[in-house]
């Protein structure tokens, strides 16, 4: 499989820079960083729950970073729908489509149970939610989320077992109009060192909660192909991928995603920042020593 830079046109940066400098200054800012783990866990999304969580994410400082789980826990995020509205720009909010949409999506956050597989035995699995209480104040316009136990242990204190995280702008989620080609983009960030994904098409159903009826034309022409014409044209990281017939892999289909650099450094441009200022202060330190 090639591994060409992707051009970029000029007038797709140009109009990426005209986003992001029309957006408010906290958006800009706002950086989505968590394990690594946390990425390849079933979660299936709207675009507007997708965003809810990037954008409770982006809230999480390096003090609460230094929580012990337990306090983070009983930390709430709140998330006003006029500031969500702007860090989108999903047109009026007095319309009221973008409160009935932060509704829609507080009610599925409540509803929706994820399982994870402990062993490739189907017997051995837990349910997990990612919000333990998501909270929708329709007389003040906003929502107040408090992460779950299980999500919280990817969100704070990145040592053992989850010292390998992502960083990422706020930016991608308002750029990319797909949760496909978002959740694409945050796995692509954990192959930083290989810039190459291999999988079973049954985990990649499994991360996705895809229904098991769902067939491999379809994944690809309505998912990875989407995905691919969005990620392409639009930000730094791209992709190609590879849906081959092999018996050797769970459901009989083996899937390799190849990470494709843009051949501009986009994300220097628009004067994104990374480094280990976002890192909790107690991670600095071991970096320190």
């Amino acid at each position: 499989m090639s591994t060409a830079l992707i051009p970029i046109q000029e007038n797709c940066l140009n109009v990426l820079k005209n986003k992001y400098h029309g957006l408010p200054q906290f958006v800009q800012k706002m950086k989505i960083i968590m394990a690594s783990e946390l990425l390849f866990l079933p979660q299936h999304f709207t675009i507007t729950q997708k965003r809810l969580v990037a954008y409770a994410i982006g809230l999480i400082t390096k003090n609460h970073r230094d929580m012990c789980p337990d306090e983070f826990l009983k930390t709430k995020f709140v998330i006003h729908a006029k500031y969500f509205q702007e860090a989108f720009q999903l047109g009026n909010v007095k319309n009221g489509e973008t409160y009935q949409d932060l509704k829609d999506a507080v009610d599925l956050f409540m509803r929706e149970v994820g399982v994870l597989k402990l062993s490739n035995n189907d017997k051995n699995h837990c349910k997990f939610i990612w919000v333990q209480q998501c909270n929708y104040i329709e007389s003040e316009g906003k929502i107040e989320l408090y992460f779950s136990s299980l999500i919280t242990d990817f969100l704070i204190n990145f040592t053992g077992t989850n010292k390998y995280y992502v960083n990422y702008s706020l930016f991608v989620s308002h750029a990319l109009r797909s949760q496909y080609a978002i959740r694409l983009y945050e796995i692509l960030q954990t192959r930083q060192d290989t810039n190459c994904l291999i999988m079973s098409l049954q985990k990649f159903k499994t991360m996705f909660e895809l229904e098991d009826s769902i067939k491999p034309s379809q994944i690809r022409s309505k998912i990875l192909e989407r995905a691919k014409k969005e990620l392409n044209t639009k930000l730094d990281l791209g992709f190609d991928f590879e849906l081959n017939k092999n018996k050797s892999y769970d459901g009989g289909y083996q899937l390799i995603i190849s990470a494709k650099r843009n051949d501009k450094d986009i994300m220097k441009m628009l004067n994104f920042e990374e480094g280990t200022k976002y890192l909790t202060s107690k991670k600095q330190n071991q970096l320190k020593k």
